[in-house]
């Protein structure tokens, strides 16, 4: 049997700067005691893109590629092929999906938003939902009207609702910002503010990185590093990469540990001036780098 998560629940997390969108997607509090067990899912809106229903085409697509085929069946006996506006798999994973229904845009729109509550309520009452909205501050009209439609109507069943978003690149006239309005009335509806990271959750990211715990050398690079980033963690994991491409920092094989080369005093600004360059390494390169962290 299947395990029973919380009822709906939402989490509006917004940031000030384009690295700290990698802290919105930590669970909330409330959500990581119960993740275990869910099933995570998310859609992603794009700057250039800007596509109709685009972080949800994503999403349905990924579901509905994964449903059991007795539960597609029983939607689309009830809800019809409303769903393949957003999820064009679903005639793959199923025979005889019906086309939607042609009439007037207002009533079209009825149909789609009611199938795919519909839908992620079926999911999540055979699975818990975790859903993830990244970068909303990029999403198209539809897309908000369709997140405001879920967060209203599928309120008891188990799900969770993420959406992280950049407050500021949020105008006044963005469809956004009514929505963040109108949700905020909701109950279980919690609003977080995200900064950057904190020199302690810098100091993690290197421990991780490096596979073991720091010294008082690396310590000082984890202050240094977050005192040049403002905790941003785009620059961060940029920096850790050209520092060790750039040799400023070797490991010293019988301790272990890093060696960083100081000759040029503060070893960050030495990075920091090569990632404002642009970044030019390779994902093979990268991949490489990591590895030698990790060794």
């Amino acid at each position: 049997m299947p395990r029973r998560g919380p009822e709906h629940d939402s989490s509006w997390c917004s940031r000030a700067s384009p690295g700290s969108a990698r802290r919105g997607w930590r669970p909330t509090r409330r959500a990581a005691r119960t993740l275990d067990g869910f099933a995570v899912c998310w859609g992603t809106c794009s700057q250039d893109l800007a596509a109709p229903y685009e972080p949800w085409i994503e999403l349905c697509s990924h579901l509905v590629e994964h449903a059991p085929e007795e539960l597609l069946a029983a939607h689309v006996e009830r809800f019809g092929g409303e769903l393949s506006r957003l999820a064009r798999n679903l005639s793959r994973r199923l025979a005889d999906v019906p086309a939607p229904q042609t009439t007037d845009p207002e009533t079209e729109r009825y149909l789609l938003f009611a199938a795919v509550s519909g839908f992620l309520a079926a999911v999540a009452a055979t699975t818990p939902l975790y859903l993830v909205i990244d970068d909303a501050h990029w999403a198209d009209r539809q897309s908000v009207a369709l997140l405001k439609h879920v967060a209203h109507t599928v309120e008891h069943a188990p799900l969770q609702l993420l959406v992280t978003y950049r407050d500021t690149d949020l105008p006044k006239e963005h469809p956004l910002t009514a929505a963040l309005a109108a949700v905020r009335r909701d109950d279980g509806v919690e609003r977080i503010a995200l900064t950057g990271l904190g020199i302690d959750e810098i100091a993690e990211m290197l421990a991780d990185a490096a596979g073991h715990e720091l010294d008082d050398e690396e310590l000082r690079l984890a202050a240094e590093i977050t005192a040049e980033t403002g905790g941003n963690a785009f620059f961060v994991r940029e920096i850790l990469l050209n520092l060790s491409e750039s040799g400023v920092v070797q490991r010293d094989e019988p301790t272990g540990h890093w060696r960083i080369d100081r000759s040029s005093g503060s070893a960050c600004p030495r990075a920091c001036e090569m990632s404002s360059g642009g970044v030019s390494s390779s994902s093979a390169s990268r991949r490489a780098t990591r590895s030698r962290w990790r060794r």
